[in-house]
């Protein structure tokens, strides 16, 4: 099963995306903004991420660039 993080701010759409992903056969993980999913992603190999753009704390951008930081 791949594993897959997700980092979105909206409560709902982390919902929806989980859901989806499930559905899907996917094992998702969640965070709810770049600081938290820099602390998840550290700690465990994903198979890939889906991240929303506009967060506050981190934006999607910059959480990228961290994330290519630690790979």
């Amino acid at each position: 099963m791949k594993k897959i993080l997700a980092v979105d701010d909206s409560p709902m759409m982390r919902q929806m995306v989980k859901q989806t992903l499930e559905l899907g056969g996917f094992a998702p993980t969640m965070a709810s903004d770049g600081d938290e999913a820099l602390r998840v992603f550290k700690e465990t190999a994903f198979d890939a991420v889906i991240t929303d753009i506009n967060m506050f704390v981190m934006d999607g951008i910059m959480l990228i660039a961290e994330f290519r930081k630690i790979n």
